[in-house]
C-alpha cells in the first residue's frame, strides 16, 4: 500500500491513514545521493526520546507528523511549526545503534524523514568549584558503570539519591532537573559505520 499525502479544509497537507513508515537507516552527510531528499516533497516526522529510549533500534513509536514545507527545511523551521497529527512508526536499525538529539533516519525508498529529538527527562547535575573535582566524579561515576554526560562544566546523570550524597561528601553540587539526556555512548557504542547499511534481500 503506497502512503500518500493529502490535503485538508485548511489546505494543509496531512497524511492519509497508511500502515506506520519503517525507518532502517540514519542520514549520513556521506549518503551516496544527499541532494535527493533536499529536492524532494517528503512526509516529515519528529520523534521525541529519553536517553534510553533512543537505545531501542528496533522498536515500534508514534512519532509527531509536520507538514510538508515544499523542501526538506532546516530543523529550526520545523522547531516553529505545530504538529499536524501522530504517525506509527517502526525503528528498523542495525542492532547497538544509539540515536542522538538531532539525528535524522529515512525509510528504505527514501519516502520519508524522522528527527530524532532529545526528550527533556528527569536528571541529576552535579557542578564542582574547580576542574579537578569535576574529573574525579567522572572518574567515581564512571567505575560505577553509570550513563553519564559529560561537559567541560558539569556531569549529567539519571536520579540516583546514592550517587548525590557521594558526589555532595566530594564537594560537589547536585540538582535535580528536567532537561535533555545526552550520555556518552561508549567508546563503542553509537552509530554503525556506514559500511554496516546495507541490504539483505528475502
Amino acid at each position: 500500500m503506497s502512503q500518500e499525502v493529502s490535503g485538508n479544509a485548511a489546505g494543509q497537507r496531512v497524511l492519509s491513514d497508511s500502515p506506520p513508515f519503517i525507518f532502517t537507516r540514519i542520514l549520513e552527510p556521506s549518503s551516496p545521493n544527499p541532494e535527493k531528499l533536499a529536492t524532494t516533497e517528503v512526509p516529515r516526522f519528529t520523534l521525541a526520546l529519553t536517553a534510553h529510549e533512543r537505545t531501542k533500534s528496533r522498536h515500534y513509536f508514534e512519532a509527531q507528523v509536520f507538514p510538508v514545507l515544499g523542501t526538506m527545511q532546516s530543523n529550526e523551521a520545523y522547531a516553529n511549526t505545530a504538529p499536524l497529527n501522530t504517525q506509527g512508526i517502526y525503528l528498523r536499525l542495525p542492532r547497538g545503534t544509539v540515536l542522538h538529539h538531532d539525528d535524522q533516519l529515512t525509510t528504505e525508498k527514501e519516502t520519508a524523514v524522522l528527527q530524532i529529538v532529545a526528550k527533556p527527562e528527569a536528571v541529576m547535575t552535579a557542578i564542582a568549584s574547580n576542574p579537578l573535582d569535576l574529573v574525579k566524579a567522572a572518574y567515581h561515576l564512571g567505575n560505577r558503570h553509570v550513563s553519564l554526560e559529560v561537559t567541560l562544566n558539569y556531569l549529567r546523570f539519571s536520579p540516583d539519591p546514592v550517587l548525590k550524597q557521594m558526589l555532595e561528601r566530594m564537594g560537589l553540587t547536585v540538582t535535580d532537573d528536567i532537561l535533555a539526556f545526552q550520555p556518552e555512548a561508549g567508546a563503542y557504542g553509537g552509530h554503525p559505520p556506514l559500511e554496516t547499511h546495507h541490504h539483505h534481500s528475502h
